[in-house]
């Protein structure tokens, strides 16, 4: 029983107390999952165990328990159903049955919660590259013992036996950071990934335009710190190592050293600060020229009718400031280059200096003086390595809170949050909601009931809010007073998203295809049945041999299409009898007559119990829908009314040309 919970509990990727859990008894599953809650301490996501009787195979998530005497653990691997022992289990023998899964949903973090898990995260394994800091002492006494003593020695086997020694220190060392570096590599993939699916799992909520910018620069930023934060470790430690030996050899004349090392750090960490502000003009000049060639691309048919020199003229002004920058940071990186050669003269400089007083008190101090001039090397090395990765560390941060707090201050956090399930949509109500959008009054006390089952178009004139209002019926849209009830008693703002998720589908003129396969585009919207997914292929692709390789394997961005194939597919490909609200946005335009009366017969025909919204401009298509509401003056105003599930029965007297067999 525990090894199955065990298992459900893994394919969640959480943290959890695993100690306690080994504590946990009961004689059922009941008992045990009830103590399951307080185990999970994952910083990112919050996790809620459900049960749900199978009802068809739409109710079966991605990993869940059978709850029954002996329960067991299944898993979808491929299109298959796979339990705990590697067998093959068949959808229709759990109809019926109780299952136990986990459900995640994201935490509202603010922007220091979330910096301080990014360097949570940190692989702590990193820390025992510590136990390597002793052998960078290596070169320095190895050097020193060539030149006292085996360079007077006539055995060529002792210089051997020493370098062999020395070398097998090397290794040893190899040894212990190649086991740490892969230590921190699989670490890193592992929690990366943790950061993506929280990311991706917070985008439905995002309202800036710019959130994918934001987010990869999350993702780059993340990453500078967790790649330099070992070096910052290993330079501070390598530096203090090596200036407490110079402080052992040449007692308190190191002190010297140690303020010019103080006043290098003070002068690299202004040159990086500058170097900076560089970097700042280079990237927004970049970015300006970047907009610009897209502007241009955009235009690129209408390019040829300008006026071709004010056209370059402008470009050029544009590519100028970009090239100034870039000269900029050019120059810097030339000066950086040249501090760092002189800065490791006057290192040397400042040791031959104190040498130089220090000889006059004790000349033994010659008898080290290869391995004073290494180790002093190294401690110049190793300042200005430490002034560069923490630059690097501390500008990322402040890069990664910027964009964090970009992203974070515009949340829509009911969007994410767990809320209230319910089994189906069957009505929605509007009551005295009006909507504002940047606070500019779109709607007025808008008073409308939608029941399953019958279908509903919107028009009205561009702008005039029929979007937002589907948007704010999904709750997509959070300006709005009013209330919007869904089942007469549930309020839209308290609903389970993964209701929506489950139950809705909403394609407007923005909706694509996601990147991957034909049958992962078909999945991720509740499809899995091949044979079907064959035969919807099939009718869209006439003309292309439906296999394997086409539907597994390529692309769907590789696959030629025209708009109306595009458009067609991706509404077929989301209907599932499981969807009881369906919301088309201007997904209707362009497609010949038959195609949208084949489309609105299947949609009746697959789901007939949903609510279906449309919105046109076409007035054909407005024909073909028993219930008809204008948009105008900030009101909904009603224009006809024929609620009948027979409509079902009237369109399929219409011929349905090619979508015949679907219905």
């Amino acid at each position: 029983m525990k090894s199955a919970i065990t298992l459900l509990v893994q394919q969640t990727h959480a943290k959890f107390d695993w100690k306690t859990f080994k504590h946990i008894e009961g004689d059922t599953l009941e008992q045990i999952i009830t103590q399951l809650k307080p185990l999970f301490i994952d910083s990112l996501f919050n996790f809620s165990i459900e049960k749900r009787e199978v009802k068809s195979f739409n109710d079966l998530p991605e990993a869940f328990i059978v709850s029954s005497l002996n329960p067991v653990y299944i898993q979808r691997v491929g299109v298959k159903l796979i339990n705990d022992k590697h067998e093959e289990v068949d959808p229709s023998s759990l109809i019926g049955n109780e299952i136990v899964f986990i459900e995640s949903y994201p935490k509202i973090l603010k922007t220091k919660e979330f910096v301080e898990v990014i360097y949570q995260l940190f692989p702590k394994a990193n820390f025992f590259l510590l136990l390597a800091v002793p052998f960078v002492l290596i070169p320095a006494f190895y050097s020193n013992l060539f030149n006292t003593r085996l360079i007077f020695n006539s055995q060529a086997s002792t210089l051997a036996f020493v370098t062999i020694a020395f070398l097998i220190l090397w290794g040893c060392e190899y040894g212990l950071k190649y086991t740490i570096k892969h230590i921190h590599l699989r670490k890193v993939e592992k929690d990366s990934l943790k950061i993506e699916r929280y990311l991706l799992s917070i985008m439905p909520a995002f309202k800036q335009k710019d959130s994918l910018t934001k987010m990869r620069m999350v993702e780059s930023n993340r990453k500078i710190i967790w790649d330099n934060l070992p070096g910052v470790l290993m330079d501070a430690a390598s530096f203090l190592l090596v200036m407490s030996l110079l402080f052992l050899f040449i007692g308190s004349y190191a002190f010297g050293l140690f303020s010019f090392y103080i006043v290098i750090i003070v002068i690299s960490t202004y040159m990086r600060y500058r170097n900076y502000k560089i970097y700042l003009d280079l990237e927004a000049a970049q970015q300006d020229l970047l907009n610009e060639r897209i502007s241009y691309y955009r235009n690129n048919k209408q390019l040829r009718f300008f006026n071709t020199q004010s056209l370059l003229d402008n470009f050029e002004h544009s590519c100028k400031k970009s090239f100034d920058s870039d000269h900029s940071l050019a120059s810097f990186n030339f000066n950086w280059d040249e501090f760092v050669r002189v800065s490791s003269f006057l290192a040397s400089f400042g040791l031959f200096l104190v040498l130089f007083y220090t000889s006059k008190i004790d000349t033994s101090v010659f008898n080290v003086l290869i391995a004073l001039l290494i180790l002093n090397g190294r401690a110049a090395s190793n300042v200005i390595n430490f002034v560069t990765k923490s630059f690097f560390v501390l500008i990322s941060t402040h890069h990664l809170k910027l964009a964090v707090t970009d992203l974070f201050d515009n949340l829509e956090p009911k969007m994410v949050s767990k809320g209230l399930h319910i089994e189906s949509i069957n009505s929605i109500s509007l009551k005295d909601v009006s909507i504002t959008t940047e606070q500019a009054p779109l709607l007025s006390n808008v008073n409308l009931t939608f029941t399953k089952g019958n279908t509903y178009g919107l028009f009205g004139q561009i702008g005039s809010g029929k979007s937002t209002l589907l948007s704010t019926i999904v709750q997509s849209h959070s300006e709005y007073s009013g209330t919007i009830l869904y089942n007469n008693f549930y309020n839209g703002m308290d609903v389970d998203p993964n209701v929506f998720g489950k139950q809705v589908v909403f394609i407007d003129p923005s909706s694509e295809f996601i990147r991957g396969s034909i049958y992962s585009n078909f999945y991720i919207r509740g499809v899995a049945d091949v044979n079907k997914i064959t035969k919807i292929c099939s009718l869209v692709f006439t003309h292309v041999s439906i296999d394997y390789e086409f539907i597994f394997q390529r692309d769907i961005s590789q696959i030629p299409m025209s708009t109306g194939q595009k458009r067609k597919l991706l509404i077929l490909m989301s209907i599932e009898p499981n969807k009881n609200l369906i919301i088309l946005d201007e997904a209707l335009s362009n497609l010949a007559m038959v195609d949208v009366t084949a489309l609105l017969q299947y949609i009746k025909q697959e789901a007939p119990h949903a609510i279906l919204l449309v919105v046109s401009h076409d007035k054909a298509v407005l024909n073909q829908l028993p219930n008809l509401f204008e948009i105008r003056e900030q009101q909904v105003i009603q224009k006809k009314t024929l609620l009948l599930k027979s409509n079902i029965q009237n369109l399929s007297k219409i011929k349905a040309s090619r979508f015949d067999w679907l219905c």
